[in-house]
């Protein structure tokens, strides 16, 4: 293991031990011989390293983006002809509004 490496790893262990504490980031350091600053370097290091997410394609979001805007469009168009519908006692009506409702949901 190279120096770089052993450093990553003590510091890892130091923030392992600083969240275990419940102390403020000044207690800490003050306590462990280093600077606040460091501690805050190697806080913004890991959160970098371990949130990095691989972004969905482009052309994905917009199918999902279309497929939302159909869906919608759809929605309030159910929404109306239910309500122009509704009104009526007509259970043809009613139980196609209905098949509609679980087709779109």
């Amino acid at each position: 293991m190279n120096g770089k490496e052993q450093r990553r790893q003590d510091w890892q262990a130091r923030i392992a031990s600083y969240r275990a504490s419940g102390l403020t980031m000044k207690a800490w350091c003050t306590a462990n011989q280093c600077s606040v600053e460091q501690l805050k370097y190697w806080l913004y290091k890991f959160k970098r390293s371990t949130s990095q997410v691989t972004p969905k394609p482009l052309v994905m979001l917009k199918y999902e983006r279309v497929l939302f805007i159909k869906r919608s469009v759809l929605v309030v168009l159910l929404v109306v002809m239910i309500l122009i519908f509704g009104c009526q006692n007509d259970s043809e009506t009613q139980s196609k509004a209905k098949s509609l409702v679980t087709l779109l949901l």
